[in-house]
């Protein structure tokens, strides 16, 4: 048995059925409840305006009412009730959400779940995002303890009990580098990266492989602060690492790293040096071009060379960058020859007048000299010249080519199997019939016989490109067709027989509404067939007012709404929520929902929380109740007009977080009562009270 208590003794309504008498006598002869013989399960029971689920708990053989998420209040670790929510960053340290109830006594476990759905064992550490759901004991109704308590719940949850655990920032403080010798760069090889905010025992460091950074300069030298790249990472191989985000250095970071000098600088001339027999000083000789960066000693550059002499010279390095080498001078003996030889590139041959000379052959090596173009005399003799090799001519698939030098004229070289002469012939081609494979036949060279082209198979026609179709027949909307036969117009054969099609059937119009249906009677509609234009008329269901809990927007698809009573008229909904964020919001005297019209008697709970866009609200004449919440947050409502003179009951924190100084208007013989209930939900004491 369920007691209902029903002091007002209001209609009553238990799982969609009205439930009659609305009260039952109870001992002491009142009538203000109603018990009701009811089986166990799940039972919803309307009492006016007020829903109530009630469960069977069968540990205590008796009802309770169910729990739901709304009568929860949710905050994410690290958030106080009524506080704006925090972000959540990773710091090694278990993070639990809370979960509160004003509603019911019952003990509350909270469960954590992953981005996958899989239960965890404690409240998370790592990153991610994670689902809170609740497990509730059978409890008391708080403040109430002689009315029916609440039933257990399990995995019990709503959209927004999740939150997310991000990435801790990582900061770069410094660098360790390699000493290195000078080598005209400013990049060192990065050994270490120093990193701060890592917690606990995770071990996560910067990746070094092929890690380079640059100095402010790139000569020999000590220095404290290098700049790193912007692309630095993590090492992968630490799990620690999806915990943390890397902030990329955009400033040199400190570090002690040494550019030592370079032994010798570049381009060091060798010991000996010879010069032309034009050269008559040292200064003449242009080292520069021949050892890059290096010149002579001012003091040696006038020095006189003479033929046939060895004389020493110092050379000095004077590069821009000579500073970062330890040797920077050489002393260099020059020798200045009697002729300066410039031997030439052409191979003389004189076999008139030196013994064992002569010409080069397509076959043979030839021999002669080199000759100095400065004196004529022969620089290197015995000179080698390779063979000549045959030339010119053309090989075909049946001869090779004929060298065409001078004398000649030898067959050389082998036969181009791709230059056929003669011309081509096509032998063997068979034609393909509808049953039986062809062929293209193979191409012959008529010079060399050889097949160039062996030619391919060709399939059997099998009546391709010769069938037609015999005898075919539309199906109709009632009437069946036939595909007709397939014949082959080549050889006569019947490649396929037909097969009869099913009637289309109608296609009927989306129909056009001829009567329209009215709360009570029933409408028509009519349709036609877009194939042969047949009609056929359906009749279209009265219709009935929306169920008691039925949530639907208003025609004008200004708000959404829930049925708190059904009925063609004189039915009532409450204001669930707005469809879109506005500055200005009126709270209607009534509202039309498809077709039928209602009174809107409250305001739900949550309604407009935590808008920030709203400034202006107007509450309608029939407003009876205005829900927990229902403003909370609206940090830019300034102006609030209450037309209802029927307001009964404000829910908690309804108001809080408005303007401070808003403006309140109210009709003047509630001025002072709902100056009092205002001030309890969150109307500041500073707010300006005016007539409505």
């Amino acid at each position: 048995m369920l007691e209902i208590p029903n002091p007002n003794g209001d209609a009553v309504v238990i799982d969609g059925k009205a439930y009659s008498p609305s009260v039952h006598h109870n001992i002491s002869g009142t009538e203000d409840t109603l018990y009701a013989y009811l089986t166990e399960g799940r039972h919803t029971v309307q009492v006016g305006d007020k829903v109530t689920n009630y469960i069977w708990d069968e540990s205590e053989e008796e009802f309770r009412q169910e729990l739901t998420a709304d009568m929860f209040e949710f905050a994410v670790p690290g958030t106080d009730e009524g506080d704006e929510e925090k972000e959540v960053t990773y710091d090694s340290q278990p993070k639990s959400a809370t979960v509160t109830s004003d509603k019911t006594d019952g003990a509350i476990t909270v469960n954590y779940y992953d981005a996958e759905g899989n239960k965890l064992n404690s409240a998370p550490t790592t990153v991610g995002t994670y689902k809170v759901k609740i497990d509730v004991a059978a409890g008391e109704k708080k403040g109430y303890p002689n009315e029916i308590g609440y039933a257990s719940a399990t995995e019990l949850t709503a959209d927004d009990w999740m939150f997310e655990i991000t990435p801790a920032p990582l900061t770069v403080t410094g660098a360790t580098a390699e000493n290195k010798v000078y080598d005209k760069t400013n990049t060192v090889k990065i050994t270490n990266v120093d990193i701060v905010t890592k917690f606990g025992s995770d071990s996560v460091e910067v990746d070094v492989d092929d890690l380079y950074g640059e100095l402010s300069s790139s000569d020999a030298g000590s220095y404290t602060e290098v700049t790193l790249p912007d692309t630095l990472k993590l090492k992968e191989d630490h799990i620690s690492i999806s915990n943390y985000t890397l902030i990329q250095p955009t400033l040199p970071v400190s570090t002690n790293v040494t550019i030592s000098k370079a032994a010798v600088a570049p381009n060091k001339p060798g010991a000996t040096l010879s010069a032309s027999n034009s050269t008559e000083t040292v200064g003449a000789i242009a080292i520069g071009d021949l050892y890059p960066g290096w010149d002579w000693s001012e003091a040696d550059k006038e020095t006189p060379l003479v033929s046939g002499n060895s004389v020493d010279a110092t050379a000095v390095y004077t590069a821009e960058d000579k500073a970062n080498y330890e040797t920077v001078e050489t002393v260099v003996a020059i020798t200045r020859s009697n002729c300066d030889h410039e031997e030439a590139d052409e191979i003389v041959v004189s076999a008139n007048t030196i013994p064992g000379e002569k010409e080069a052959t397509c076959t043979e090596t030839g021999i002669g000299h080199t000759v100095c173009e400065k004196c004529g005399e022969t620089v290197r003799g015995g000179v080698e010249i390779p063979a000549l090799g045959h030339t010119g001519g053309t090989a075909t698939c049946k001869d090779l080519a004929v060298c065409t030098r001078e004398g000649c004229n030898t067959a050389y070289g082998e036969k181009d199997v791709q230059n056929h002469v003669g011309g081509t012939e096509v032998k063997n081609v068979v034609e393909a019939t509808c049953t039986t494979a062809g062929h293209s036949g193979y191409t012959e060279c008529k010079g060399c016989g050889d097949t160039i082209d062996p030619g391919v198979t060709i399939p059997a026609l099998n009546h391709k490109g010769y069938t037609a179709v015999e005898g075919k027949k539309d199906a109709t909307c009632v009437d069946t067709g036939y595909t007709g036969d397939t014949r082959c117009q080549k050889c006569g054969e019947l490649v396929a027989k037909g097969t009869v099609t099913a009637a289309k059937g109608h296609k009927w119009d989306g129909g056009v509404v001829t009567t329209a249906p009215a709360i009570g009677k029933t409408g028509a509609k009519k349709y036609t067939c877009g194939t042969c234009k047949a009609t056929k008329t359906e009749t279209i269901a009265a219709l009935s007012a929306p169920a008691s809990g039925t949530v639907a927007a208003d025609d004008t698809k200004a708000a959404t709404y829930q049925v708190t009573k059904s009925g063609a008229t004189g039915g009532e909904v409450e204001y669930v929520a707005p469809s879109a964020k506005k500055s200005s919001v009126t709270i209607p005297d009534t509202v039309t929902i498809d077709g039928v019209k209602y009174n809107v008697t409250s305001i739900a709970k949550n309604a407009f929380k935590g808008n920030k866009k709203l400034s202006k609200v107007t509450i309608g004449k029939n407003v009876t109740k205005i829900g927990a919440n229902a403003f909370n947050g609206c940090k830019k409502l300034k102006t609030v007009t209450i037309k209802s003179e029927k307001l009964k009951s404000v829910g908690k924190n309804a108001f809080k977080g408005i303007k401070s100084k808003a403006t309140i208007k109210v009709p003047k013989k509630k001025m002072k009562a709902y100056k009092k209930m205002l001030k309890k939900r969150g109307v500041s004491s500073k707010a300006k009270y005016k007539k409505a």
